[in-house]
């Protein structure tokens, strides 16, 4: 069956490399994508605002604690709950290995980390320093034992950081411990990034803090669910005693990460393409809600936000500039 060419434009990505573009490269084999600067059909993020130079339908890919903004898109794939115009696509399910946990069928090298004897206690990694919640509990934590932080953040060791892939690094360095701190930026309901999944995929047992509706998606039998315990200390007096009774340390890396009834399994990628396939199937009949007078006044906001920030430093910059001249 030949390929439906489509004309496409890509922007306001964290990352500009279309072949770590998770929505681009699992559709790529269904469509003859044409990059073009007149697209059919935009993909944008959250990164910037070079989408408002289009005129055409819009689809908002969010992988952040962002919620669509339908004034300016027609459809989004975020973390919010699948309806006529979103499509529920978590975070952690655009990670590379997914699959290979959804389907409980490991290869050779991810075997190899889950296998690999936990000889560390707990490892916290983060870059970002406004999360209080996460850099607090670590801190408790540590008046138990010494928890690693190669991070920006509690910086107490030498970084992993490499010239390779940074994710594989990351995995490669947590596959040694029994705990990974495993918080999110923030607590919203369905909004959960790699950070657990990635915990599980090592075997490391995460200790997670943000979903409160976590433990539909992931077994709450494999993880310690800060959201189930009253204070941080108490989710610390069951590190604890999971660190210290070998039995239920065993119970805890031995359940499967997913559940039969997870809702992993209906997030499927035959699901996106066909959710896609009825976006371009309508194309003809939309009318993209860029021609809209919610758009035109939504844009005009933006930009005039944008231009007051731009003003703003370069007003600081100006003052400092003279205090120090």
């Amino acid at each position: 069956m030949m390929s439906r060419k489509l004309k496409i434009a890509v922007t306001d990505y964290w990352n500009t490399d279309l072949d770590q573009n998770y929505l681009y490269s699992l559709l790529k084999p269904h469509y003859d994508f044409e990059l073009s600067d007149s697209p059919d059909i935009l993909f944008f993020s959250v990164f910037g605002n070079d989408h408002l130079k289009y005129d055409c339908l819009k689809i908002q890919c969010i992988g952040e604690n962002i919620r669509p903004n339908f004034h300016l898109c027609d459809y989004a794939f975020s973390f919010d709950e699948t309806d006529t115009r979103n499509f529920q696509l978590p975070l952690f399910m655009m990670y590379p290995f997914f699959g290979e946990m959804r389907s409980g069928d490991y290869g050779l090298e991810v075997q190899s980390w889950r296998d690999t004897p936990k000889s560390s206690f707990c490892n916290f990694i983060f870059q970002n320093g406004r999360a209080r919640e996460r850099i607090h509990f670590c801190q408790q934590l540590m008046k138990y034992k010494w928890v690693d932080c190669p991070g920006e953040i509690l910086n107490n060791r030498p970084s992993f950081d490499g010239d390779g892939d940074k994710w594989m690094e990351k995995l490669s360095f947590m596959k040694d411990y029994k705990f990974t701190v495993a918080f999110e930026n923030a607590s919203s309901v369905n909004y959960t990034t790699e950070k657990i999944f990635h915990a599980l995929l090592v075997g490391s047992i995460p200790i997670y803090w943000g979903n409160p509706e976590v433990s539909t998606y992931f077994n709450p039998a494999s993880f310690i669910n800060c959201h189930d315990y009253s204070s941080f200390d108490d989710v610390i007096a069951r590190v604890k005693e999971i660190d210290n009774n070998p039995e239920l340390y065993h119970q805890y890396v031995s359940a499967p990460p997913l559940l039969p009834t997870s809702r992993c399994h209906s997030i499927t990628e035959e699901a996106i393409v066909d959710r896609f396939d009825s976006i371009v199937q309508n194309l003809q009949l939309a009318s993209p809600v860029s021609r809209t007078f919610a758009y035109k006044f939504t844009s005009l906001s933006i930009q005039i936000d944008a231009c007051l920030r731009k003003t703003k430093r370069r007003c600081q910059a100006f003052v400092v500039r003279k205090i120090f001249n």
